[in-house]
This record gives C-alpha cells, structure tokens and sequence, in this order.
C-alpha cells in the first residue's frame, strides 16, 4: 500500500525488500529476495539481481529462484559459479534427455553472456550424444550460414537431410551438395544423395544427381534403376531416347540383354535415327548371340547414317555377321556389295565378296567385282594378279575373249608371271588350241622353280602330246620328266604304261606296270596293280596263258574277292571261254553258299554271291545279294519288292520250309496241330489282350484280307500290352492272332507287316503250340503226340513225367475224327527226326521268317523285326548281332540261297 501510494524506484523496493529478507524467516525471505531480485532486473541492475536471486535460491525458494538466477547470471560475477554447477551437474548425469537440458542451458547462459562460440560449443556437445537432435542442429545451422561457415555447416546439412522427412530433407541434401562441391571433390557428396530422405516419386533433380554418381562409380545396378525411371518421367523425345539408351548400356554390361534390347528399342522408337542408339541395339543384340538380328540393325544403322565412314563400317559389320554368324550368303553378299560401293579396299571387303561370288558361282558378278577393284589400284603386281583372277572368271561365264584380253593384258605387264602363264595355258586348253596351250606350258615350265609344280606342268604336256597332239615320243619324255621329280608317282608310270601299251611296246608296258605291283603297299593296291598287269599281258603283249595265271594267282589270294572275280569272269568272257566262265561262277557261288551254311559268316561271300548273279544276268538276285549285305554291314537302304500275301501259299513250302521240317513232319503237323492248341492254349487273359479298338477295324480288316490269302477265315486279331513289338499266333481253330501294342506304337509298317506274314504262315501250318514251346520241353510233347499213334514205339531220352503229363494232356484234346494217312506220317516222322526234336520250334520260326522275307522282300525291315527295333548303329556291331542271332543269320543266308531265287522267280519278281 506504502508503495502505491509514494511510488519510488525499483531500486529503492528492491533494497527495501532485500533489507526486509534480512529479518525474515522461511518462505517470507525467500518471497522477498525474489521479489527483489525481480525490481533489480528492472532497473537493468544484473549484479544486484544476481545476488538476490542467488540469496532466494539459498533461502530454499525453489525452482523460480533457480530460474531466475540463471537468467540474471550472465554479465555478472554468478555466471561463472553457475556454468560450473551445471556442468557438474551435466557430467553427473545419467539421464541422456535431462543431461541435454542442462547443456541447452549452458549454452543460453553462454549466449546471455554474449560467448556465441562456447554457446555453439554447448549444442555441439548435445549432438555427441544425440546426433539428430533438430534444435542443436538447427541453432549450429544458423550460426554456420550467418558466419559463413561452410564447411563446419556440410555435416549439419548432411544430418539434416537424413533427418528431416520428404521435401525438407531433400533441400537440406541439395544444400549440402552444393556446400561439398564448392569446398571439396564432387564424388564426396555421394552419400548426401544416396542417403536422403525425399518425397515419392523421386523428384528429377534428384534421380539426375543418382544417376550422375552411380555412372561415375560404376554402380551399374543403381544406374539402370534410376536411368530406367527417368526415361520413364522424361517428355522430351531426345532426352527419353538418350535416357533410354544409357540405361540399356548399363543393362547390357550387367549381361541383362533382354531388359537391354526393350530399352534400345524405346529409344528408337521416340527417336527412329539415333545412330548411336541403333548402334548399341546391334552390339547388344550380337553379344547375345542373335546374329541376324543383329546384322538388321546394323543396315538400319547405315541406312540413318550420313555420314560416309559410318555407312561403310555399318554395311560391312553387318555383311560379317550375316556371313560368319547367321550363315546367310545372300544377305551378306547384299551388304558387303553396299560397302563395297563406297570403298572397296576397306578391310577384306573385297576378299570376302570375291570368295562369295566364286563359291555361289556367281562369275559376271566376280569379273564386275575385280574390274572394281583393278580400279581402285596402281600396284603392278597387284594389278597382274588381279587380273588372271577376272580373266578366270570371265572365262567361267564363257566369254573368252574377254578372257584372253585380260590375259593379254597381264602377260604384257609381266611375261613371266606364273599364275598368268597357268591361267593363259588352261583357257587355251579349254578352247581346244592345244599348240598355244602347249607353248604357255613350255614357257611356264622354264619360269617354274619348285619340283612338285615342274612335276605337275610336265603332267599337262605329257596329256596333250598323248592325247590332243599325238606325239608318243613326247609323252614318254615328260612323263619321265615328272618322275625325276616325283620318283614314286602313281599316275605318271600308268599314263606310260598307256603310252607304251598304245604304241604296241609291251617290254616296257610290262617293265612299268611291275614297278607300279612292286610300289604297292596295300593289299587293295596290289591286288589292282596285279589285274592291270594281267590286261597288259594279255592286250599288248598277247600272252594270254600268263594272263590267266596271273589272274587265277590273284584270286586263289582273294578267292571271294568280287573285283577279282570281275576281271578273271572278263577275261573268260573276251576270250571266248564260256565253259571256263560258267565253271568259275559256279564254283564261286558254290564255295560262298558252302561257306555260309557251315556257319562261316562272311560279308565277302554276299559280296561274291552278288557279283556272280550281276555277271550271270540275274539282277534281281544280284539286287537281293547286295541289299542283304546292305542290311549287314548298313549303308543306304536298297528297295526290294516283295511278292505279298501270296508268299504264303502251300505252292512256296517246299522252297522256304528248312530241311528239318520235311513234308511229312509238316503234314502231320497240320492234322495234328490242333491236339497241341487244345492241350497248350494260350492264356489271352493272363497277357491282356483286347479287340481292336473301333477306329483300328479298317487295319484289322487288311490282316483278315492278308490272312484269307493264307487260306484262312474269320481271323480274330487282339492287340496285347506287353508282349512288346512282337506278333504272336494264338491258335489255328479257331485262329487267332495277337500284336503288341508297343509295335503298332512305332509306327514301322514293314517290321509290322513281316510279322505279320510270320505268324499267318504259323497258323496256317497249325504250328502255334509247337513254336512257343521250350526246346527242352519239344521232344516230350513232340514224343507224345507221336506215341499217340504208334502204340508200340518208345521214345529215347524223353523226360519220363513230362511225357507222361505230355501224353494225358494230348490225349483229352485229341480229335476224334482224323486222317486215316496220321499214323503212316507218325511212323515217317519218327524215323526221321532222329535227335533234332529241340530245333523244332527254330525251324518253325525259320520257316515263318522266309515265308515273311518273299513277301516283304527288304532284308533289313526284316532283321530289324527281328532285333525288336533298329539294328546297332556301328556297323561293326551290326554284323556281330547277326553273327549271333541264329534266325537272322538264317534268314541273311537263306536270302542268297538258289532256294529263295527260284521263289522270287515263280512269284515274278
């Protein structure tokens, strides 16, 4: 009240005050030191203030009076006994939060005090432990900018960015950006723009500042992410295809050639002619290995190109990829002559079209190419030999004369060139002027250095004074010229051997020939060189007894040799020894069919078989001899017609049955067959087989038709799923007929109609039992069948309990109404079948193989039906499995027998 009514100054109630406290006790003092330390702020008396704030603080009046003494501390003697308290304070802390107050604190009452540097020294402090703390950060910021300081300023502004989210972030990494590359190097601010926070989508200065550094450190992945989504963002039509293009750079050396060749194509797309995107498309698409793609765009590159340089290396980089990589002759040719057309001495431009036009013939084309190029040059050499080249070519397309001018013109610039003289020599030769072909190979001659091209230039002398300008004198010295430099030449010593034999001088023909039987080395070699011996003797000197020795010498050496057998069944012929020849051929086909059936199994006797039907005229034996060694030793197939269905005909058993199954075993076979289907059916069910589905009746109705000519009637046909690519005959009454399943499969109609024609011929001889039967269980069957009907008769080594069991189940499935003639075959076949009970089954399947052979007629359809499949491919492999297949041994032996011709020749064929 005393103050409202006599306002003083705040001094004055400050001292009053301060006076007061003196006497006062517990809040009332530190109320009153407060109150004075406030008058004292008032009238700007910071010493007085601080020292009643401090008073208060002391008289335990609280948080205020700390306040307000940290506030009235700066500029007076408190500030520096308050800065220490507090960073006692702060260091004693644990509290990370509380502690950066107190250092925010140190810091205000630094800056109070006007220390802006121990103040700035404070927030860093607090960004020791707390890196991303905005106000610190924010306060050292406007320092830094304020005091210019640059490059204290970077690693806030690079704290920042990271700190703040989206658009601020990202202007603090500009500005960081800008403050590194103006104090230090620019790849320094890499981590700035990597590391930013931004807004989505990422903005283009941006994805320009990620590009540029990830193209500068090589960070290829980086680079195609981020130059892919410029180009994206990108209107401009340049700026999208270059965009486009950098990233497929990128794409194709991180080997993503496919993402490459998407990129390339949408930059020509926005820009059709960027040469330089349409030349990395090529190299993209070469290095993938997309050659003819490749080569397009390179076309394409020299199409938009106007530059002339450039159009040449496109045009040629793409005629070497159509040519080496894609191995199209005609584009390549296309562009190489395009390149050719601005320069035709660039690279091997010219090399190349030369050897395309000469391979494809294309000789006007070649004579253009090197009028072209002679063109192009002024090297006389170079010249010369250009132009023999386009006097050959000329000559090709037949215009000689223009040939000849060439020449004319080459041999003036160098009378001594070889390849001139040669190339002048041929064409005279191929125009008939042998005189002037015989000088051009004289001249040639004298310029010629090397042995073996003398050798080779004395040839063509020696041809033409033989044969186009008789002069055997002539002959005879160059050939022997050749063979002072070619001592062991063949060919030169037969054409003297020609040219002695020509002029009747058989001493020295004789002389000749045998050096040429004493430089054989080869068995072939010697066996030819003995044979033209023999026609010399025979045809120049006239000595025809030593002719036929030699001859009859030569085959002893080679007996089935089918070249000497040629030659030894001419000279016969020449000389009017018909009997002689007949005897040879006879003999000869004799020992081979010998040979073959006593188990020697040769090649060489189907060779010589082969031979002597050609020489007899027999062509279609000759033709069957050489397609079964066709089969034996593979090669191409050789066509052989077959007789058909009719080949099964009874007419054809006596020539295809083998020996063991004689007409009475066969006869009784067929009365008696049905008793063995009864007494051994076969179990349809166990093996699963099914009729023909509905869509296969028209191949089911071709076997009933096939079977009809076999005589036999309402043939059933099942297909079976596991008997493999086989046929089976079922039985004969009723008849039946099973095919496997994995046979139609294959799709193989001669295989399948082989055996089919095999099982038929089965049937219909009523051997279906007896050709599935074991060999060791044959001679109990076979014996008890045949005891059956001769009542007194006991067999020798049949199994005593499998005859037994054998007799029972015959004698239940025994017919009651056969032939009266049975008995009289049993008795027959008793005596003949001796031991050979267990071939049975063989020689039924021998049988039904023949039978299928005459009626196919191709021997290797029919060893490949009886391999189960194709035949080994080596043909050594080949020959073994036949060696040692006892019914394809057979059959290929049986295909070369007179037997089997004189059944081709009843069916016509």
């Amino acid at each position: 009240l005393g103050e409202r009514l006599n306002p003083g100054s705040n001094l004055d109630r400050g001292a009053w005050r301060e006076a007061a406290a003196s006497t006062a006790e517990g809040p009332v003092k530190g109320r009153l030191l407060l109150e004075a330390a406030l008058n004292y702020e008032r009238e700007a008396d910071a010493e007085a203030a601080a020292r009643a704030a401090r008073a208060a603080l002391d008289a335990g009046a609280g948080p205020l009076a700390e306040i307000t003494r940290e506030r009235t501390a700066a500029g007076t003697a408190e500030s520096a006994d308050l800065s220490d308290l507090l960073l006692s304070q702060a260091k004693a802390e644990t509290d990370p939060e509380r502690a950066r107050a107190l250092y925010e604190r140190l810091s205000q009452l630094d800056l109070a005090r006007g220390d802006q540097s121990s103040a700035l020294l404070w927030q860093s402090a607090i960004l020791e432990d707390s890196p991303t703390y905005l106000p610190a950060l924010r306060q050292l910021e406007h320092a830094y900018l304020a005091a210019q300081r640059d490059e204290d300023l970077i690693p806030i502004e690079r704290t920042l960015s990271t700190a703040l989210p989206g658009w601020s972030g990202l202007a603090h990494a500009i500005l960081a950006t800008r403050l590194i590359k103006k104090t230090d190097e620019w790849l320094n601010a890499k981590d700035v723009v990597y590391g930013t926070n931004h807004p989505s989508p990422r903005p283009y200065w941006l994805l320009r500042q990620l590009a540029s550094y990830a193209q500068a450190t090589g960070d290829d992945s980086k680079a195609f992410e981020v130059l892919s989504e410029l180009a994206s963002q990108s209107d401009a039509d340049l700026d999208a295809s270059t965009l486009c293009l950098r990233a497929a750079e990128t794409a194709a050396r991180l080997t993503q050639r496919e993402e490459a060749r998407l990129l390339l194509n949408q930059a020509i797309e926005r820009m059709p002619e960027h040469l330089v995107a349409l030349t990395t498309r090529a190299d993209v698409l070469e290095a993938s290995g997309d050659g003819p793609a490749a080569a397009t765009a390179l076309e394409a590159v020299a199409r938009a190109s106007t530059v002339e340089r450039h159009r040449l290396e496109a045009w040629y980089q793409a005629g070497l990829l159509w040519l080496d990589r894609a191995g199209n002759p005609e584009r390549g040719g296309a562009a190489l002559e395009q390149a050719a057309s601005i320069d035709i001495t660039h690279g091997d431009v010219f090399e190349r079209l030369r050897q395309l036009y000469i391979d494809q013939n294309e000789r006007g084309k070649l004579a253009t190419l090197l009028e072209s190029r002679l063109a192009r040059t002024s090297d006389p050499a170079e010249r010369v030999g250009l132009e023999v080249t386009r006097a050959q070519a000329l000559a090709e397309i037949g215009d000689r004369g223009a040939a000849r001018a060439a020449l004319a013109a080459a041999l003036d610039a160098n009378p001594e060139h070889v390849e001139a003289l040669r190339a002048f020599a041929e064409l005279c030769g191929s125009e008939g002027d042998w005189p002037e072909a015989e000088q051009a190979w004289i001249r040639l001659a004298r310029h010629t250095q090397d042995q073996a091209n003398q050798a080779e230039i004395y040839r063509q002398l020696g041809e033409i004074y033989e044969q186009h300008i008789p002069t055997p004198e002539r002959a005879e010295l160059s050939y022997r010229e050749v063979l002072k430099r070619l001592p062991q030449d063949v060919q030169a010593r037969e054409r003297l051997v020609q040219v002695y034999s020509t002029a009747n001088d058989a001493e020295r023909a004789l002389a000749v020939q045998e050096e040429l039987l004493n430089l054989a080395e080869s068995g072939d070699d010697k066996r030819t060189r003995s044979l033209e011996l023999a026609v010399v003797y025979e045809q120049v000197a006239g000595d025809k007894r030593k002719a036929e020795a030699l001859l009859e010498r030569t085959r002893k050496s080679a007996p089935t040799d089918p070249v000497v057998l040629r030659a030894l069944a001419e000279f016969y012929a020449r000389s009017g020894e018909s009997r002689a020849l007949n005897v040879l051929l006879d003999r000869t086909a004799n020992d081979a069919r010998r040979a073959l059936g006593t188990g020697r199994f040769d090649p060489s006797f189907f060779e010589a078989l082969a031979s002597v039907a050609e020489l007899r005229g027999d062509t279609d034996s000759a033709l069957v001899a050489t397609a079964t060694l066709g089969a034996i030793q593979g090669g191409d197939p050789i066509p052989v017609r077959g007789g058909g269905a009719v080949a099964g005909q009874p007419r054809f058993d006596d020539m295809l049955a083998p020996d063991l199954l004689s007409l009475p075993l066969r006869s009784f076979i067929q009365k008696t067959g049905s008793a063995l289907d009864g007494a051994y059916p076969m179990d349809v069910r166990a093996m699963r087989a099914q009729p023909l589905p509905q869509e296969m009746q028209g191949f089911r109705n071709q076997i009933a038709q096939l079977a009809t000519t076999y005589g036999i009637h309402n043939l059933e046909v099942l297909i079976a799923p596991h008997i493999g690519k086989a046929v089976q005959p079922g039985s004969t009454n009723p008849p039946q007929l099973l095919i496997g399943k994995e046979l139609i499969d294959a799709g193989d109609e001669a295989m399948l109609y082989f055996l089919v024609f095999r099982a038929l011929k089965l049937i219909q001889a009523n051997a279906c039992a007896l050709s599935r039967t074991a060999p060791i269980d044959l001679w109990p069957v076979v014996a008890a069948l045949l005891s059956l009907f001769a009542d007194n008769w006991q067999p020798q080594g049949a199994d005593p309990k499998k005859f037994a069991v054998a007799q029972q189940r015959i004698r239940a499935s025994l017919p009651r109404n056969l032939d009266d003639d049975v008995p009289v075959l049993a008795l027959e076949v008793i005596g003949g079948i001796g031991n050979r009970a267990s071939q049975l089954a063989t020689a039924l399947h021998e049988w039904g193989n023949r039978t299928a052979l005459l009626a196919i007629g191709d021997p290797r359809a029919a060893l490949r039906a009886l391999a189960g499949g194709e035949l080994p491919e080596d043909d050594a492999e080949r020959a073994k499995w036949v060696t040692r297949n006892a019914e394809a041994r057979d059959l290929a032996v049986f295909s070369v027998s007179e037997k089997y011709a004189q059944a081709r020749q009843a069916l016509g064929l």
